[in-house]
């Protein structure tokens, strides 16, 4: 296998979950076809339980600065959230691009090879895995990996080339949306409703404005996307202010079809986030749902791959996320009617908002669009279970201070015990190699909750001690056997540690001539190379024809277990001299040197060691199946070609 996981897309959703995978140590690659990141934004925040999950991995800062959103609304319809017990605070005015950047450098940090301007084409299946078609930069090529995830959006190619159905509803209204500069906007954060419409604007980073448009006489956008003049027309139309001072830097736009996947498993391919279900954009639910599929399958996918996953746990992400995506596709429709209809849904609109201004509708329609309502059925009768945990204090058996969303940081599973009763704390010390458990006490706000607590990765509840069942029937359902009593098997062997890439054996004698620097080009190579060494140099003796004594004629020394010999090319009158065309050949043309490095930070020092007065011919990158290359002719005339190889032969 060239990786465990082959992840199609790198926005948020692919990022999310690539940097889930690596929080297992499971190999992943993401194939992104753009060959940049993107610098436009079609979302502009996320909803209250996406910015749980960001701060339950600790990335939430990573995005910069937060604003958190004190209103919502379903539908145009005002919820003021500060009213509310709960927190539905969602997150306004990120944009995407902050999002994935962020994101980008988390998952990179972990280990994710994220490879851009590398397009998927196809895959076929078989038992073991799927082989992946790629076209890259240096054409098309072939991944061998086990799994395949679709996070390529709406217009999913994976999904189409899986033959998964993707019912729903044709597009019936539509929006337009631009991020202008220039142009002093009023800020509309949920939107208004105008004569003839709906607007909304947003303030977002360094002056960009961006503003939405909703003509009710408009059909579904469906043709060239309308100039600024002509976006700038519309809205002094139904707002009767102009805008036309400013300029787009873009323009985009949306429809409210509704669809999504019959299936978002099928074999060794799954579908996550718009590549299963897409919708209006409502409440900023579309990234945020799509980020919260991606933590329920990170950790399920990873335990199958690492093979301690129980039987059918895989096929819980489709039966827990499926219900969610068709309870978004009804709310995000329900909020459509109300939002973009013209005038004849007024009434409606004024006796709902008397029905949200009482605590309880308001919590319901709240949850709905914040997603704090979302339980799984996890096959216990407490009623925590299912739900996720708030972000509760918690104050550790040596005193020290925590909360719940720091324990879940690294992505594992979480038993909290409380009290003197320790039993299930020893008992899941059994699982200790998926589980943490933590002994303490509960902080202030979290005294009624139960003496303990077993969390999943995602941070759903699975059982408490109030639980009917005992915590080694939960801990088995969703974490697999104890490490005493499983049995390793060879298919989990192999799961747990994917084959490395096959690198041919580097073991003959290489020769390097040059015309008297030999020396000089020597003391490069073992100043570059860690862990290499002099084995015998041979200089000019007194009187030796054509040599001045000392000069160096050759020398064998290792580089990281390679021996290289290094030879002067003889002088006129000198022995050998005779023996080729010394004074064309600077060096073999036939002989380059490959090094599989272990490390992208290995390929780049030792880029930079070997181009300095040399020629670069492909600067450090993603090429064909290497994770990383780069290939450089040093000062001497020497062809390196540095390679990222799990299986070094020349380091």
């Amino acid at each position: 296998m060239d990786s465990a996981i082959v992840i199609a897309g790198a926005g948020p959703v692919g990022l999310m979950l690539g940097a889930e995978l690596r929080l297992h140590g499971i190999d992943v690659v993401i194939f992104e076809q753009r060959p940049a990141p993107a610098v436009e934004s079609r979302g502009i925040g996320f909803t209250a339980r996406a910015a749980e999950v960001f701060d339950t991995r600790g990335v939430l800062t990573r995005f910069g600065k937060i604003e958190p959103g004190e209103q919502g609304h379903f539908g145009g319809v005002r919820i003021d959230f500060t009213k509310l017990a709960d927190n539905h605070f969602g997150v306004r005015a990120v944009p995407q691009y902050r999002v994935e950047r962020g994101l980008e450098e988390w998952a990179t940090e972990l280990g994710a090879r994220i490879r851009r301007g590398y397009s998927v084409l196809g895959y076929t299946e078989d038992d073991e895995g799927v082989t992946v078609t790629v076209d890259g930069p240096l054409g098309r090529f072939q991944h061998r990996s086990r799994y395949l995830v679709g996070c390529d959006g709406g217009r999913s190619l994976i999904r189409r080339l899986a033959g998964i159905d993707f019912p729903g509803t044709a597009p019936t209204r539509g929006m337009y949306l631009a991020d202008i500069i220039g142009a002093d906007v009023r800020p509309r954060y949920i939107g208004e409703r105008v004569t003839n419409g709906m607007v909304m604007a947003a303030r977002l980073d360094d002056g960009v404005d961006r503003i939405t448009i909703h003509e009710d006489i408009a059909p579904p956008p469906d043709g060239p996307t309308p100039t600024f003049e002509e976006l700038a027309d519309t809205w002094l139309k139904l707002t009767g202010e102009s805008i036309h001072a400013g300029r787009a830097r873009w323009i985009s736009s949306f429809t409210d079809s509704a669809r999504q996947a019959a299936q978002y498993r099928k074999g060794r391919v799954l579908l996550v986030g718009d590549s299963a279900h897409i919708h209006l954009p409502a409440g900023a639910q579309g990234l945020s749902v799509g980020v919260q599929d991606a933590v329920n399958l990170g950790w399920k996918l990873a335990a199958t791959v690492a093979g301690w996953a129980p039987p059918q746990l895989l096929d819980t992400y489709h039966t827990e996320r499926h219900p969610v995506g068709q309870r978004l596709l009804r709310n995000t429709r329900a909020q459509g009617l109300l939002y973009l209809a013209a005038t004849e849904m007024d009434p409606l609109r004024q006796v709902l908002g008397e029905i949200v201004a009482l605590p309880e509708p308001a919590r319901l329609l709240a949850g709905m669009v914040s997603g704090l309502d979302v339980r799984y059925d996890v096959g216990d009768d407490d009623p925590l279970a299912g739900l996720r945990l708030a972000d509760s204090p918690v104050v550790t058996a040596d005193g020290q201070p925590t909360r719940v969303f720091e324990l879940l940081r690294r992505g594992r599973g979480v038993l909290v015990v409380t009290g003197a009763d320790l039993t299930p704390a020893t008992a899941a010390a059994a699982w200790g190699d998926r589980v943490d458990v933590v002994t303490g006490r509960w902080g202030a706000t979290g005294a009624d909750l139960p003496a303990a607590v077993l969390l999943r990765p995602d941070g759903h509840v699975v059982w408490t001690s109030r639980s009917t069942q005992p915590v080694q029937a939960a801990l088995g359902r969703w974490f697999g056997e104890s490490a005493a009593t499983a049995v390793e098997t060879p298919a989990a062997a192999e799961a747990a540690q994917p084959a490395a890439v096959a690198v041919p054996p580097q073991k003959i004698t290489t020769f390097l001539a040059y015309r008297h620097d030999a020396e000089e080009a020597m003391n490069l190579y073992l100043s570059a190379f860690d862990d290499s060494h002099v084995v015998k140099v041979i200089r000019a003796r007194e009187g030796e024809p054509g040599w001045t004594e000392g000069t160096l004629q050759h020398a064998l020394f290792s580089l990281g277990g390679q021996q290289v010999m290094c030879i002067n090319m003889p002088p006129a009158g000198a022995r050998g001299h005779d023996h080729a065309n010394w004074a064309e050949l600077t060096f073999n043309p036939a002989m380059a040197m490959y090094v599989q490095c272990q490390s992208e930070a290995e390929i780049d020092r030792l880029f930079t060691a070997l181009a300095e007065g040399g020629e670069v011919l492909m600067p450090p990158g993603t090429y064909g199946f290497s994770a990383r290359f780069a290939w450089v002719t040093d000062r001497f005339g020497v062809s390196w070609r540095l390679n990222l190889s799990r299986e070094p032969a020349l380091r």
